[in-house]
């Protein structure tokens, strides 16, 4: 690309700068550093991903520019799909091949005794969180700690587990996996416990994630075959589509100016002024929070206290 269709190019994205992009990360790039290059491409200062993913780690990024990073924490709770391969009979420094090999065992499982353990782990387990991670720990990073080698354990969590399946049997070394998990889940831990109940050990060989939320595999893209304006306008989804999940009112331009304007309305009001009732899906609710359009548009994300709707994230898009 030229200077001047690479300028041409950036200038014309800046009518495009709101919104999510579904990366496919490479292995061997970090999360923060794909972000970067988002950044760097399109010339825009903010952008943000959904969830961390480990670098040794492929598949979908989501990545926020813009406005939609006032969505992020609602992508970032979705529910996540990976794909991963167990290397059987051996246990590693990080929980992955990028570790050193530390413990080593001939005990091999069959497909009979892992299926039979698969079903308990689905649903709320109890998880410790692997130490080369970037859980902070008074100021600093679990992985600063593991770096220089000292001795610390992380506080076990409660993470969701919806489903966990076997692929297939490669060989008497290696096995691949399906799981669909809640926020927090660490797939490296999951393999070591999983392993561990198997009597043996078990890493991570290899890790991809082929969903988060509404964003599939199929809807991302690579960093290097973005390299035209056809291949952004094809690309970005719309800020609401990490809300999808959430219910959504249609205001009218009246209400659409009090939540831009930071003001709440009267849900009694509201239900005249739209010749419908809302009342029904939330005021048994406490912590109901919808979308709100106007003519197609976001406007705001809004929250129910004392039959009142109250802004809590307004959006500047365009029409």
């Amino acid at each position: 690309m030229s200077k001047y269709e690479d300028s041409h190019y950036q200038e014309n994205f800046q009518n495009l700068n709101d919104g999510w992009l579904i990366v496919d990360k490479p292995s061997g790039m970090s999360s923060a550093c794909a972000v970067s290059k988002v950044k760097k491409i399109f010339q825009v200062k903010k952008a943000g991903h959904a969830g961390t993913l480990d670098p040794l780690a492929t598949g979908v990024l989501p990545i926020a520019i813009g406005e939609a990073t006032k969505t992020v924490s609602y992508l970032v709770d979705s529910l996540k799909s990976y794909t991963f391969t167990i290397r059987w009979g051996e246990h590693t420094t990080t929980g992955d091949s990028e570790g050193d090999i530390i413990k080593t065992t001939k005990q091999r499982p069959s497909k009979r005794e892992i299926l039979n353990l698969l079903n308990e782990f689905i649903g709320t387990i109890s998880q410790r969180p692997p130490l080369f991670s970037s859980i902070k720990i008074n100021g600093k990073r679990a992985y600063e700690f593991a770096r220089l080698k000292k001795n610390i354990s992380l506080p076990k969590r409660q993470i969701k587990i919806k489903k966990f399946k076997l692929i297939k049997l490669i060989d008497i070394n290696h096995a691949s996996f399906f799981v669909e998990c809640g926020k927090g889940t660490y797939i490296r831990s999951l393999v070591e416990d999983f392993s561990q109940r198997l009597k043996t050990f078990g890493f991570v060989k290899d890790l991809r994630r082929t969903q988060v939320g509404p964003f599939s595999e199929k809807s991302s893209i690579k960093l290097g075959n973005l390299n035209s304006l056809a291949d952004v306008k094809h690309s970005l989804y719309p800020a609401h589509k990490a809300l999808d999940h959430l219910p959504s009112i249609n205001l009218t331009k009246s209400q659409a100016e009090y939540f831009i304007s930071g003001r709440c309305l009267e849900i009694e009001v509201m239900n005249k002024q739209l010749n419908f009732n809302i009342s029904s899906n939330i005021l048994n609710n406490r912590n109901f929070i919808s979308s709100t359009f106007y003519n197609n548009r976001l406007i705001a994300l809004v929250r129910k206290s004392n039959d009142k709707l109250y802004p809590i994230r307004v959006f500047n898009l365009k029409s």
